[in-house]
């Protein structure tokens, strides 16, 4: 049977007070989710992580103060009758400066938030994290 693999890695990135969340919204889902992307052939999770930050938002390492590796969850759904299964590691992200930001064009709407605000506005894609 027919099913789709997926490795991903999601960061929560902090300003460099610690006090906000960078949360974002794609083009495609119509809600606020956590920046990151597929793991390439050959890549470990950081280096994905570093290259995911800066493609879509044009975070260089050198604006990276901390990578903390938080936790790995796996999560099975079905999409158009096909078995999907993705495997995300998350990473907590904290900024060595504020850096401007360059979206690409998977990021359609980009917002800083307070860490309470992020628990109302990460409340769907929580419940459903690929």
């Amino acid at each position: 049977m027919l099913s789709i693999k997926r490795n991903v890695v999601r960061a929560y990135i902090y300003s460099p007070d610690q006090k906000r969340l960078l949360i974002i919204k794609s083009p495609i889902a119509n809600i606020f989710s956590l920046p990151g992307g597929a793991i390439g052939s050959g890549e470990s999770t950081e280096q994905a992580l570093e290259r995911e930050l800066h493609e879509e938002l044009g975070i260089e390492k050198s604006h990276i103060k901390q990578i903390t590796f938080l936790e790995s969850t796996h999560s099975k759904k079905r999409l158009l009758l096909v078995p999907f299964q993705s495997f995300i590691s998350y990473f907590s992200v904290v900024l060595s400066s504020d850096p401007k930001l360059s979206p690409n064009w998977e990021i359609r709407k980009f917002r800083w938030v307070t860490k309470e605000q992020s628990k109302t506005l990460l409340k769907k894609y929580l419940e459903q994290p690929f």
